[in-house]
This record gives structure tokens, sequence and C-alpha cells, in this order.
């Protein structure tokens, strides 16, 4: 480093360029039929190289922060060059550099120290030298787009209240998307104003690098993070499927198996009717067009981007939630038709709906629940099915809770409340008036079912167009179906 103190900047900018194209140009050299000691040649050369565009990046670096500040190098900043060094270079480099501290007479216990804690954010655990140098130099650069990537999660809200892992916290005090560009394509001294910030960011997405794929990853996991957070209240009365592809799905359900028959003294097994299911329900694809303006990408500190994730995120639990009810509902509230009986999910034949519309109270409550347990197959087996869930929309929320509640008692010829503690409420704004619902457990059985298709837990972002000069465009995509499969889990009383 002393051969650089005392040039000016204008000159130690020329020699950081002169010097990344340099190291470039050596790693290009690198051929995979070349021997064991023309690789290693060739990563000695290029380990001087990246030291000494360490050190006038340094040198660089405090002429610009503070013109007037001392140059002389400290052991801390010879552990921050290890660190960037071993993080850019290659595992030969620690040999390299280790001669370079000796040589500038660091103490050993600094040169250890440095060493050592580059190895650790590189990811190089093994103290080794060798192997092949593609599968070396894709390691490191895997566990560097890795790290960068976590950051960014973190920085998203991705994480919650957990915290990143370790190699992640070398980003995490990135503050905007620009750093973390700038991060990604080697660009070193502070950032500029608005030109030379969009340059950097412009680059980050037109050369070859993944930086592209490691934001389109960060997007997604930050979305689905939010997404898994968000509680919609038909998940809390609905099955969950897994979709295979977006044809029909047969749906089979609790009690379609049939019943256990006694096995005779000559041994043999009598057969049963497997009473298969003709209900289906399939999944379909939604999807919408997101941008992100290039003013919000190269001046935003990421706090914008996590709010429109954030919103995204909530809107599709949102969108979900109405789709579901909107097929619940459906009917003026009777629900969809059923193959199994062409009957909607909710009648009065099947005694899923009360004869007539009537508040919640100990009576109507014990009405709804004795039709449920009365339930049988259609094999004519009893399913004793206990209400788990009580459904209501906001203007008999407070009434709900107060018959789930062990404080409440009913009236005063009456000394405990026998659904106290036996149901808990679910209050959705999508039931407009004063209908009710007990919904069995969705563990037990259903009357609807949802479910996204295979291979994806959340909704997901594609980057459709590069950074351009009106920013970059996104679209989100969803696949999502719900449908009814039963009655027998549920019933409906109208409300008065």
């Amino acid at each position: 480093m002393p051969k650089f103190i005392g040039k000016p900047a204008a000159e130690l900018r020329g020699i950081v360029a002169d010097l990344t194209a340099l190291a470039a140009a050596k790693m290009g050299e690198l051929k995979d039929d070349m021997s064991e000691d023309q690789v290693r040649a060739i990563e000695a050369a290029h380990g001087e190289i990246v030291a000494d565009l360490e050190d006038a990046k340094r040198v660089l670096s405090e002429l610009e922060s503070d013109p007037a500040r001392g140059t002389t190098p400290t052991p801390a900043m010879d552990a921050r060059a290890a660190v960037a060094m071993l993080q850019r270079a290659d595992f030969y480099g620690q040999r390299v550099l280790a001669e370079r501290m000796i040589g500038e007479g660091r103490d050993e216990a600094t040169v250890i120290a440095a060493v050592q804690e580059a190895r650790r954010l590189a990811g190089d655990v093994a103290a080794t030298i060798g192997g092949p140098r593609t599968q070396i130099g894709r390691d490191e650069t895997e566990t560097r787009r890795r790290a960068m990537e976590d950051a960014l999660v973190y920085n998203l809200g991705g994480y919650g209240d957990g915290e990143p892992n370790e190699a992640a916290r070398a980003f995490v005090g990135n503050r905007d998307l620009v750093e973390f560009a700038a991060d990604h394509v080697g660009h070193r001294g502070r950032l500029g104003g608005f030109a030379e910030r969009e340059d950097v960011l412009r680059r980050a997405f037109h050369t070859t690098s993944d930086f592209p794929i490691l934001l389109e990853n960060a997007f997604n996991r930050s979305l689905r993070a939010r997404y898994l957070a968000a509680a919609p209240t038909y998940r809390a009365i609905a099955q969950q499927r897994t979709y295979m592809d977006f044809r029909d799905h047969i749906s089979v359900r609790d009690g379609d198996f049939p019943q256990m028959k006694e096995v005779k003294e000559t041994g043999e097994i009598v057969g049963g009717t497997f009473s298969e299911s003709k209900e289906k329900t399939a999944v379909k694809a939604y999807g919408v067009r997101v941008g992100f303006s290039r003013q919000l990408l190269v001046n935003d500190n990421l706090g914008a981007i996590q709010r429109v994730l954030n919103n995204r995120a909530e809107a599709v639990a949102r969108f979900e939630d109405e789709t579901f009810y909107a097929m619940m509902l459906s009917a003026a509230g009777a629900g969809p038709t059923l193959l199994e009986t062409s009957r909607a999910v909710f009648n009065t034949t099947d005694k899923t709906l009360a004869s007539s519309g009537a508040a919640i109270d100990i009576t109507t409550l014990s009405a709804a629940r004795a039709e449920m347990r009365k339930k049988t197959t259609k094999d004519g087996t009893k399913l004793n099915i206990a209400p788990a869930i009580l459904l209501v929309g906001p203007a008999y929320e407070t009434i709900a809770l107060q018959y789930i509640s062990s404080a409440y008692v009913p009236n005063q010829a009456s000394v405990i409340n026998p659904f106290s503690d036996k149901l808990r409420v679910e209050v959705t704004s999508e039931i407009t008036g004063n209908a009710w619902y007990l919904f069995a457990e969705p563990s037990v059985g259903s009357n609807f079912e949802w479910g996204l298709l295979e291979g994806y837990q959340a909704p997901r972002v594609r980057m459709d167009e590069p950074f351009g000069t009106q920013g970059i465009s996104v679209s989100l995509e969803h696949d999502f179906g719900c449908g009814a499969i039963d009655f027998r889990f549920a019933y409906r009383n109208p409300g008065a």
C-alpha cells in the first residue's frame, strides 16, 4: 500500500480502473485443460494484482471520505482488506495475502486473524488449497451471491423478527438497491448523483451477471414470507390440497372408505364399496403487472419496494378470501350445487340449513350441533361430527364471542355456558348479513377445499423487462383453486 500513498485521487481512480481490468484479464487466462502448475501460476499473479487493487481502493476511499485524514494502515484495515480479497479472489489468494501482510511487517496474530475472518466470510471452512479452479470460483461466487440475496431479503423485511445468517451480515448495511448493485458489479468509492447511481444499476442489469436473478429471488422470498404470514379466514374452515395441474381434480373425502367388516372363520375378508366422490375442483391462473419506476429503484432506500411487496402479499391473500367466499356464499348463501346430491351445500333437505333464521343463542347453537352430530357417510356410517368453529360476519362478532366465553352465563337459570371453550370464533367481512355457520375442524372434514399448484407455495413475481429508462416491469402471478366437496361438515343459520 505505501506505493499508493500520496497519489492524488484522480490518478488513483485511473489505477483502480486499470487494475480491475488487469485482474479480469488475468482470470480470463484460465483454461480447463491447464496443468496444476499453470493454474497456480495464474492464480498467484491474480492474487498480486488483487492485493494491489485493494490497497489502491483503500487509499482512494480514505481520500474521498476525508482528504485530510492520514493514510497509515492499521491492523483493522488489513483485516477488512483480507475479507474483501478472499470474497473476490480464490482460495490460493489466502497464501498470497498472508505473505503480503507479513512482508508489510504485520504481526503474526494480525495475519492469522485476518485470514481466518476472511475464510469464515468467504465460506472456506477448510484450510486446504487445490482442487479444480472452475469449481472453486463457482462455489465462492455462489456463496457471495447467496449472502447478498439473504441480506436483501432481510432489508426487505422477509425475515420478520429473525436475524440474517452470518455471511449476509456483510451486506446488511447496504441502504438501497443501488448499493447492492454496486457490490455486485465491483464498483468502489462513493456513489455520486442520480446519473452515476443509475449507471451502476443499469450495468448490474445489462451485464452478464446474475443480479436480475438475485433481485427476483429476493423479491419472491420476501413476498412469500409476507404471504405465508397472512391469515385469511377461509383457511380456518377449508381443507388444503395440492393441484398437480390445471385439470379438474376429484376429491376423496373422509368417510368414503367402506366400514370394517368381521372376518369369518374361513378367513375371508368381505369386500366393501368405495364411495368415491363425484365432486371436482380445479386451480386457475391469475396475474397482474406491477411496475417499479427508475426513480424508485435509484433513489429509494428499499422502503417503497418493501411496501409494494407487502401490499401485494396482503392483496393476494384478500383476493383468495374474496374468491373463496364468492363461491361459498353463492346462490344467496346456499353455496354451490353438489353432484352427489344435486342440491346446494346448505339446504333443508340435508338438514344443513336452519328452516328459519334465528340469532345465536343456546337453543340455536344446540340445534345446529345436533344436526352435525347426526350426519352419516354415503354408506350410512355415523360420523358424530363435533363443531369447532363459529363463523360470523361483523354484525354477530360480539355476541359470538360472548357465547364461547367461560365468563358468560346466558341466563340466570343456567349455571354454566355449555359452549364455553367448545368453539372458536372466526369473523369475515365477506358475510354482510346476520347469517352464521358452524364448521368442523378441517382436519376432521370440510365442505370446502382450497389449494395451490404443485411447486408453488405463494404468489411469485417475474421480471418481464430489463432495467430501462422507465425502470423495470414485473408480473405478479398466482395459481389458486377452491370449491365445494361435501355438505356434512357445516351448518348454516340465516340469522335474524
